[in-house]
């Protein structure tokens, strides 16, 4: 059916004021990059509308603005992103751009649950209502603060400056490199075969209860070890 884009910007301006991280800015004071949460944004929100209906290669078009519109986010005056809807002879598709400083993976999901939420609730005429807020971004930041004083933290003091302080030997090389061009580097691919992955995914893990990043950690250790005769990476 296409997007109601009056909607769609009502609804991205309800995540902007619901969710903290997508109005951070960053900005450099001194030789410091400070990070702060704007309270407001300073204009309304405004989706991006974009015809490639008539373009020979729909995806290459799409492709193109979406590199351009990527390059467009602006660290200090934000927002830390932009929405685009592409209007194409198959409907439209909307791409959310946004900066990693202030989504992931995860957040990413939550982000299109709470979108898709709001557009429901809009297209039907009620009232944008999402979830209450868990703690705000000042909450979590006067907490880790707090946790860097306490003396919990200060116990564990001695320890990491027995690792700091512990020598260590650079990795063997075969030659020294003095440019380093992505043109010069290659990609060394292997694969597991369907026993080893079963193992890998299953059986391996039943002893320590691990998971798969553990073992993998394992695996680099004794790998370096193999490569360089060092117990401790």
């Amino acid at each position: 059916k296409g997007f109601d884009l009056d909607v769609t910007e009502q609804v991205l301006q309800r995540l902007l004021s619901h969710h903290d991280a997508l109005r951070m800015v960053f900005r450099q004071e001194h030789d410091d990059m400070l990070q702060y949460n704007q309270r407001e944004l300073t204009e309304p929100f405004s989706i991006i509308s974009c015809d490639v209906s008539k373009a020979q290669d729909v995806k290459q078009a799409i492709s193109t603005y979406a590199n351009e519109y990527q390059r467009q986010l602006n660290l200090e005056k934000g927002p830390l992103m932009k929405v685009i809807c592409f209007h194409t002879e198959n409907g439209d598709h909307l791409l959310i751009i946004t900066h990693h400083l202030v989504i992931d993976g995860v957040s990413c999901r939550i982000l299109l649950e709470d979108f898709m939420s709001l557009y429901h609730q809009a297209e039907k005429g009620e009232t944008m209502v999402l979830p209450p807020k868990t703690h705000s971004f000042k909450e979590w930041a006067e907490a880790v603060e707090r946790y860097a004083k306490s003396q919990l933290l200060k116990n564990q003091k001695e320890y990491w400056a027995a690792i700091e302080n512990r020598p260590f030997t650079t990795l063997p090389v075969d030659h020294e490199v003095k440019e380093r061009k992505v043109a010069d580097t290659k990609a060394v691919k292997m694969q597991l075969t369907e026993a080893e992955t079963e193992h890998l995914l299953t059986n391996i893990h039943l002893p320590y209860t691990t998971e798969m990043n553990d073992i993998l950690l394992c695996a680099l250790g004794l790998a370096v070890q193999e490569w360089t005769g060092q117990s401790h990476v």
